[in-house]
């Protein structure tokens, strides 16, 4: 891991410092290819060909993040695990993350829609009201809110009125 603090490390000058960079060494085959096939554009782009390997960023964490012995073990014991899953294998391990979460956000929902329907079907629908509390309202308090508003403003007016003053 790398800490720097308040330095503007030229391979990380879109991360916010400071912060906690991992990376891992990749060896020169895997990262580059070989060596016959590394040839003038990519000498050109690139640099020289990375004979002793590359460190390659891996992910940040935040300043606040005090890792500890067994932490950065299980981290490396992660990333070493993981150097043999193919790129398939990965994408198809997220995908099938990403729609189990997705399957769990649709039963939400689907059980939001049963519950209203339950309420309807019983005439117990409530709608919130805006304020600073969250308070719900049901039919009935259309009447005593016109009740109090006529208590309140003696001359409120009819459909079509003006207030007398």
């Amino acid at each position: 891991m790398i800490w720097f603090i308040d330095e503007n490390v030229p391979e990380y000058l879109y991360l916010d410092p400071p912060c906690w960079v991992l990376e891992t060494w990749t060896p020169p085959e895997k990262d580059a290819g070989s060596r016959a096939d590394w040839g003038r554009m990519q000498e050109a782009l690139m640099g020289p060909y990375p004979s002793k390997g590359t460190y390659n960023f891996v992910k940040s964490y935040p300043q606040d993040w005090y890792p500890t012995e067994d932490t950065v073990r299980l981290i490396a014991k992660g990333i070493e695990e993981s150097r043999d899953i193919e790129i398939k294998e990965r994408e198809k391990a997220i995908r099938a993350n990403l729609e189990e979460k997705a399957a769990i956000e649709r039963g939400k929902v689907a059980d939001a829609i049963v519950e209203l329907q339950d309420s309807a079907s019983l005439g117990k629908i409530q709608q919130p009201v805006s304020g600073p509390k969250n308070t719900f309202r049901t039919p009935d308090d259309f009447g005593r809110d016109l009740e109090r508003a006529t208590r309140e403003i003696p001359n409120l007016p009819k459909r079509g009125g003006k207030v007398m003053s």
